[in-house]
């Protein structure tokens, strides 16, 4: 209980540095247990400020219609060296970032959880 306590705590003071252009990837946000679950189209690639490529091909995917993409089974994709995103707010690396400001806050607030459940 406490582990989750401390996700979904670490998920509100995370947001202000979530990019949301539009604010979808804010609102697709899910806690499941102690995981904090971003999803949605390109989240990987919107995490590490970067597109990720299939390695062989150097593509993002290929088409299947309606405007999506889809990547061949069971390859793993990789960062691609083209040039990185800009954000016009929040931005890439955004768990690290909000870690490296709030880790004494969490830690805190784990504490006060534990003693509440002992």
């Amino acid at each position: 209980e406490a582990e989750h306590a401390l996700a979904v705590q670490a998920e509100k003071d995370t947001r202000p540095f979530v990019p949301r252009r539009t604010g979808g990837l804010v609102a697709r946000t899910e806690v499941e247990g102690n995981r904090i679950i971003y999803r949605g189209p390109g989240v990987r690639a919107l995490y590490f400020g970067r597109k990720v490529v299939d390695p062989n091909l150097r593509i993002v995917g290929f088409p299947i219609g309606n405007g999506e993409f889809r990547s061949f089974k069971g390859v793993k994709k990789v960062r691609s060296q083209a040039k990185k995103y800009t954000y016009t707010s929040g931005g890439a690396f955004w768990f690290a970032e909000s870690k490296k400001a709030n880790i004494g806050k969490w830690a805190e607030f784990a504490r006060k959880e534990i003693a509440k459940r002992v």
